[in-house]
């Protein structure tokens, strides 16, 4: 059993140092290294929140995420996983930059990143 809760703990120590331990800064470098390697992807992601600003439909970058992650035929580069969850607000952050009228068809909530892109 200890040994049991000693790999348990050593997983969550992994999936911490990758994940919610990320300072806003590296999480914001990744996110933007991801866009720079997988620009085919990113303009999937754009298109879908032109569509939706266009459509007037709420969007939501995780639905995307999860849709693209869906789609046969992306070769992902740089990464372990396809998309890390983690740069979900990135993402979003980066899109109400980026796509007009995204402001008004997605909410988004506070997040340790938003000292970034004020």
């Amino acid at each position: 059993m200890e040994q049991r809760i000693a790999e348990l703990e050593e997983r969550i120590a992994q999936f911490e140092a990758k994940t919610g331990f990320m300072s806003a800064d590296t999480m914001k470098a990744n996110a933007e290294a991801w866009i720079e390697r997988n620009p085919k992807a990113w303009a999937f992601v754009k298109n879908d929140a032109r569509a939706a600003v266009r459509d007037k439909t709420r969007f939501s970058i995780k639905k995307t995420l999860e849709n693209l992650r869906s789609l046969p035929g992306f070769v992902w580069q740089g990464d372990d996983f396809k998309i890390s969850n983690s740069y979900s607000s990135v993402f979003a952050r980066i899109l109400l930059k980026e796509v007009p009228g995204l402001d008004e068809v997605m909410t988004v909530r506070r997040s340790k990143v938003d000292r970034l892109f004020r």
